[in-house]
């Protein structure tokens, strides 16, 4: 019971982040390079050859291409 509080507190902060700017997301991104999460600078969705769209950006940390899967519809950037 404790743990499904905990995620929807995670949720619901995630939710906020990206709805805390009126005109722009705050999109994160996993680093390959930096072995941690990033903001993507950036954005632009991207769709998928499976149809999936994605937000692609640079890391501000290392400049390298970083992206996140978002999902069947397209991201608001």
């Amino acid at each position: 019971m404790a743990s499904d509080v905990i995620i929807n507190q995670s949720k619901f902060s995630f939710i906020y982040q990206l709805h805390s700017s009126p005109s722009m997301a705050t999109w994160k991104a996993y680093d390959v390079k930096a072995k941690k999460n990033v903001v993507i600078t950036s954005p632009k969705a991207v769709k998928l050859k499976n149809g999936m769209w994605a937000v692609q950006g640079k890391s501000p940390l290392t400049g390298n291409k970083v992206t996140r899967i978002v999902g069947k519809t397209k991201p608001s950037v």
